[in-house]
């Protein structure tokens, strides 16, 4: 592709003037988006990284899995240019949800924490940390970072719910039950200690055998007892009847292997 696009604007053009006239419009059009002719953005170049599958770009505000050296350059210089300045608008702004959605998804968190100390609104940090908890997919691995969230001291923490969340925690009893479905493998890890858990046991269940695989790690369900004056709060985004809380605040009555 490098070759055909040629490796700088001067040879673009010269391919250009060799291409048949019903050939040459699309391919000025990709090569103007793409402009593989520049180098790849010192930034973006720091978060390369290969495996088995290939080299990846997975930096804060741009993502490009499969990346080829020499094919997009151009166009995610751009995207990392266009986003870099809308950021840091966004934060001048006190866009805060704005701000922190406009990064890739697996460094939302972090741009979170980064912004926490200056949301002096109690309510709208409530809002934001919501948004970013049922958005997030790798809760265990920034374990300190969400403990350290749920753990504030802030007001309005209802804020994290809606109106009909609001009202589902108020019709629960002062102490329930709930579940949590995880994975645990002997001297080596063990899930059972985390913020979300579930009203629903088959649900629970269902995250117990999403992520068992063939290396010995078991699905396994506990059930526990809960204070409702010490839930976070409960979320329903995403279908999962969710009861987030401290693992301190869980009383467990049993833990079981599911099959």
């Amino acid at each position: 592709m490098q070759k055909n696009f040629g490796k700088s604007r001067e040879e673009f053009e010269a391919i250009l003037e060799h291409l048949p006239d019903a050939e040459r419009e699309g391919f000025r059009r990709m090569g103007e988006m793409f402009k593989p002719w520049e180098t790849l953005h010192p930034e973006l170049a720091l978060y390369l990284y290969e495996d088995h599958m290939g080299t990846h770009l997975k930096h804060p505000l741009v993502f490009d899995v499969m990346y080829c050296p020499g094919l997009r350059d151009g166009m995610l210089n751009e995207q990392y240019e266009a986003k870099s300045k809308a950021v840091a608008e966004y934060r001048a702004e006190g866009k805060w949800s704005s701000f922190v959605f406009m990064h890739e998804r697996p460094y939302r968190l972090d741009a979170l924490m980064k912004i926490q100390d200056e949301i002096a609104d109690d309510c709208e940090f409530w809002d934001l940390v919501s948004g970013v908890w049922t958005d997030t997919e790798n809760a265990r691995q920034n374990y300190e970072e969400w403990d350290d969230l749920f753990s504030s001291g802030r007001s309005c923490r209802e804020s994290m719910m809606n109106d009909a969340e609001r009202e589902v925690l108020a019709g629960l009893p002062k102490e329930f039950v709930i579940h949590r479905g995880f994975r645990f493998k002997e001297d080596e890890y063990d899930g059972i200690e985390g913020f979300s858990w579930s009203l629903d046991y088959e649900r629970a269940v269902w995250f117990a055998k999403r992520f068992a695989g063939p290396f010995g790690d078991v699905p396994q369900v506990a059930t526990a007892k809960v204070h409702k004056h010490d839930v976070i709060a409960y979320l329903d985004g995403r279908g999962e009847d969710e009861i987030v809380v401290l693992p301190e605040d869980v009383i467990v009555i049993e833990r079981k292997e599911v099959a």
